[in-house]
């Protein structure tokens, strides 16, 4: 694995587990004032997070790479539509993120961290699909 490899991954620990701390705080915020699906939303989309952090920190460490040790910039919001449209922004800088992973992977060789970054973001761009749609939904809910 080359350096700038590692340093794509380790930047993509710093994104997983600020979006997790971030959901685990709009999770615990909004409480039972939210639709109890957008809370599951918040709360599985924190463990995901994690999870795929600690899959990419199992990554670096095969390798004989420390894993990121620091978070990236934690914005959370105080809306409902603060909150998701700084979740949005974020998956599009993590989709943008594994996208970069999986291009450089693949030009080394590395096919391993080339399928688990794929995975990974086939899921972030999925819980993107979520948020859009509740951004759609909060935005008629709101015109009415």
């Amino acid at each position: 694995m080359t350096e700038k490899l590692a340093n794509l991954l380790k930047a993509a620990i710093e994104l997983e587990v600020s979006g997790s701390i971030r959901y685990l705080w709009q999770y615990v915020t909004l409480g039972q004032a939210l639709d109890p699906g957008l809370r599951e939303t918040f709360k599985d989309s924190s463990i995901g997070k994690l999870k795929r952090g600690m899959a990419l920190g199992e990554r670096l460490f095969f390798f004989e790479n420390v894993p990121a040790t620091q978070l990236a910039p934690l914005h959370v919001g105080v809306s409902l539509k603060e909150m998701i449209d700084l979740d949005l922004k974020a998956e599009n800088d993590v989709i943008s993120k594994y996208k970069e992973i999986v291009k450089t992977a693949a030009e080394e060789g590395d096919g391993d961290t080339q399928s688990l970054c794929e995975k990974i973001l086939a899921e972030e761009e999925q819980l993107k699909r979520i948020l859009m749609c509740e951004r759609g939904r909060l935005h008629t809910k709101l015109i009415k």
